[in-house]
């Protein structure tokens, strides 16, 4: 019954017809597709809104191409340390250097990193003869402030290294 005079009694409304719904983009802020009015229309699809991508910060500690580094070590008191070493892997999150079996790596322990000039017996990096050492977290070994203390096999003096990209 109306409430006022003036008023229709409710009737639902019928939904409007429109043989092209289907072929609407789902998505708002997607471009019109082109319509074949001769097509069949395509059953209706459920639509899920993607979610938006999450994006996390990445952390590079060295750019340059794997081999484009070059690292020289000369002067040692422990001559067999002295030598070209080129790149062999990733340690500690940064480049690794070697010459045969010695390495220039980094490693971190609790706070402390350094780098170190040591000789991975056997190719085994957890069994070592550290020679020098430098205290320093860097992405590429130090060219200077190299030492050794009463733990390292190396001699007097310490070694000066370059670093060529």
């Amino acid at each position: 019954q109306p409430a006022y005079s003036q008023q229709q009694p409710y009737a639902p409304q019928q939904p409007v017809s429109n043989p092209y719904a289907a072929q609407q983009p789902a998505n708002p802020y997607a471009a019109p597709q082109p319509v074949n009015p001769y097509a069949a229309a395509a059953p209706q699809q459920t639509v899920i809104p993607q979610a938006k991508p999450v994006y996390a910060a990445a952390t590079v500690v060295t750019t340059e191409v794997k081999g484009s580094v070059v690292v020289t070590v000369s002067g040692a008191g422990t001559s067999h340390v002295n030598g070209t070493y080129t790149y062999s892997s990733q340690e500690d999150g940064v480049d690794c250097f070697a010459k045969g079996n010695m390495h220039i790596m980094r490693h971190t322990s609790g706070s402390q990193t350094a780098w170190w000039i040591c000789d991975w017996k056997a190719g085994n990096k957890n069994a070592t003869d550290d020679y020098y050492f430098c205290k320093i977290n860097s992405a590429l070994p130090p060219s200077h402030g190299w030492t050794l203390d009463k733990h390292c096999k190396g001699r007097n003096p310490a070694p000066k290294v370059t670093v060529r990209k």
